[in-house]
């Protein structure tokens, strides 16, 4: 019991039975280094960053040119408060 928490429902905290822990511990190992670390895995992980990377310069280098045009409103106004490229991000 937490009671740290305003909403009810969070003062409660799940446990699991130290049998399964154990095996969620190892589980989550065996996913980390055969899949998560997997050399293949992290090239297609460093392909994706850089895709976007290149969509973020894009879109920032003409934002109002490039982005949908309910975007466009928030970017204007997000560039009032030099805010702008938050909302490229987002």
């Amino acid at each position: 019991l937490n009671e740290a928490f305003e909403c009810p429902i969070l003062i409660y905290t799940a446990k699991l039975h130290p049998e399964y822990e154990s095996l969620l511990h190892i589980l989550k190992h065996f996913v980390f280094q055969r899949l998560i670390r997997d050399p293949e895995m992290q090239h297609i992980e460093f392909k994706g960053q850089n895709l976007l990377i290149e969509l973020f310069t894009a879109f920032a280098s003409d934002p109002l040119r490039l982005l949908p045009e309910t975007t466009q409103a928030q970017y204007i106004e997000a560039q009032k408060h030099n805010q702008g490229m938050r909302i490229i991000c987002d």
